[in-house]
């Protein structure tokens, strides 16, 4: 069993929530295009369980009843609180998925997208306790474009697989059982605060936390994730660069995402060649980051 789980903001904490949802929707679209035979699950935690679309299947929406992490919105709730919340969010959604004794747990992020052949892939691969996207893609939808990136670990906070029983084992959770009206309180009994927020509720310290303990870390051989920028409540970078490609049928359908019309619209050799500069700098960039690093 391969289990997803997906954590979304608090509907005070976000600048439209409406928003929120087919963001959220466009992610279940793509994760239920996998192009596999094996079972999987949609575990989304949030704080109000949207009405559920037919696109909603193959998920289940665990309500938790945490405060907004304060009272701003969107990219201006500060980044620690928004770490905090994120991880203990996916606390209470990694307790429940034990239900389903997973092999592998994905945590993504509920506006991004996954590629359709990345759990047929993870299972072809050798066991590993970590994989992690090095190359992926940033998506514009603002611009209708895209671009592909390297060493997407940087930036993104959908790009690790666990295995599900050592990240329950290092999280300090699977001592904790799931139940209705957990708080964070409890979570913090449980999980470091370093964990908590840095490992669960961010994205930069997986790679030297995993190695320095011995523990497997693969890299994901496909471009598993398509990170999507300007959605106005993220915190990270806002465009994908100045020389996006269009939103193709093929690159769509490389996600499963068929709910979004393809770029019709025609781009030259020059600028081709100028998206294909901007990704072999990311390429080169990450090639020259020291991974022996505490933080990428």
């Amino acid at each position: 069993m391969f289990v997803f789980v997906c954590p979304i903001r608090h509907p005070a904490s976000s600048n439209d929530y409406g928003s929120i949802l087919t963001f959220l929707n466009n992610t279940i679209e793509s994760l239920n295009a996998q192009q596999t035979d094996r079972p999987f699950k949609i575990i989304v935690v949030c704080n109000e369980v949207p009405p559920a679309p037919e696109t909603f299947n193959n998920t289940e929406f665990v309500a938790v009843d945490f405060p907004p992490p304060d009272m701003n919105k969107g990219a201006q709730v500060p980044l620690d609180l928004v770490k905090d919340d994120k991880g203990c969010k996916i606390s209470i959604g990694l307790l429940y998925a034990k239900r389903y004794s997973p092999d592998y747990v994905y945590v993504i992020d509920g506006d991004d997208w996954f590629n359709i052949d990345t759990i047929e892939h993870v299972y072809k691969s050798s066991a590993s306790d970590l994989f992690y996207a090095n190359s992926g893609y940033v998506v514009n939808l603002a611009e209708k474009t895209f671009l592909k990136k390297f060493g997407l670990c940087r930036y993104c906070g959908s790009v690790y697989i666990y295995s599900f029983a050592v990240l329950m084992k290092l999280s300090g959770l699977s001592h904790l059982e799931y139940r209705q009206g957990l708080n964070k309180e409890t979570i913090y009994e449980a999980v470091d605060s370093f964990f908590l927020k840095q490992i669960l509720g961010n994205h930069r310290h997986q790679l030297h936390t995993f190695r320095s303990k011995g523990l497997q870390v693969q890299e994901l051989l496909v471009p598993a994730v398509a990170w999507i920028l300007n959605t106005g409540e993220n915190h990270s970078a806002q465009n994908p660069g100045k020389y996006g490609l269009p939103l193709s049928k093929s690159f769509l359908t490389q996600f499963g995402i068929r709910s979004i019309e393809a770029s019709e619209k025609p781009i030259g050799l020059n600028k081709r060649v100028k998206a294909l500069l901007e990704s072999l700098q990311s390429y080169i960039g990450w090639r020259s980051t020291d991974k022996k690093q505490t933080m990428i």
